[in-house]
């Protein structure tokens, strides 16, 4: 029932009589996909591996007490006036009543009153009931017939999208051959009882990232179990630590 949309970008000289494969892109909260679509530099990634390169959009919370409650929570202090919640994928990210509760400090007894289904539940949920997983296979299938897309499909995805790419890839139905995260983290939302990611994945985090917090943070448990958790489904040996040049001067240090 909801109208989704994607950006399709296609390699300069595109022929549908030749097959493709297929790179999936997932923007972060607030993101959006032109906007993701510009910062990745599209085009030139299509280009450079003859690929399909897609960005779909995720919607607007689709929890209208969600959203009233972090209206109210905002004006009242509880949350920071700048915390935005905008297009966040239902990526089974879950903050517990307990967590907001201690948030809100003095002012917790509001919360019963704001949100009284998620108190219930002991739980909130963004964009619980939207089917991410399969408006990402929709998308795959419909590259497939308009675009000749084969099967080699790739999903990528950063903070809130790199959840959303974790989710797709303990799915069942999930496609993808590799994956690639940027700054996300497993949802508390999303199973993972008996299932494994055993299929490549790239996983790149930050100790200094101010919201997926690497001891963990709001949305997020602490990284490194996860990490090693989808290191050992992927049968990988004791980790490597390597020391890597800073070889440009480009005011980025490694």
């Amino acid at each position: 029932g909801l109208e989704r949309s994607y950006l399709v970008y296609t390699p300069s000289g595109f022929n549908k009589s030749q097959s493709h494969s297929v790179l999936m892109v997932l923007h972060g909260l607030n993101g959006t996909s032109e906007g993701y679509a510009e910062l990745c530099n599209a085009q030139a990634i299509s280009d450079m591996h003859n690929a399909l390169v897609v960005f779909p959009q995720a919607v607007e919370e689709q929890s209208s007490e969600i959203k009233s409650a972090l209206t109210t929570m905002k004006k009242f202090g509880i949350l920071p006036a700048e915390m935005d919640i905008k297009y966040p994928w239902g990526a089974g990210a879950r903050i517990s009543a307990e967590t907001m509760t201690e948030m809100a400090g003095t002012m917790s007894s509001l919360l019963p009153a704001l949100m009284p289904t998620v108190m219930e539940k002991g739980y909130g949920e963004l964009n619980e009931t939207v089917d991410d997983v399969k408006f990402i296979n929709l998308i795959y299938e419909n590259l497939q017939t308009s675009y000749n897309a084969n099967d080699s499909f790739f999903v990528a995805g950063a903070s809130m999208g790199g959840a959303m790419a974790y989710k797709y890839a303990y799915a069942e139905s999930s496609k993808a051959m590799k994956i690639c995260i940027l700054n996300g983290f497993v949802g508390a939302g999303v199973d993972t009882v008996g299932k494994a990611i055993n299929i490549p994945a790239l996983i790149f985090h930050s100790k200094a990232d101010a919201v997926v917090k690497y001891e963990g943070g709001m949305f997020n448990g602490p990284i490194l179990p996860t990490v090693n958790t989808v290191a050992a489904q992927n049968g990988c040996g004791a980790a490597e630590k390597k020391a890597v040049a800073n070889v440009k001067d480009d005011g980025n240090t490694v």
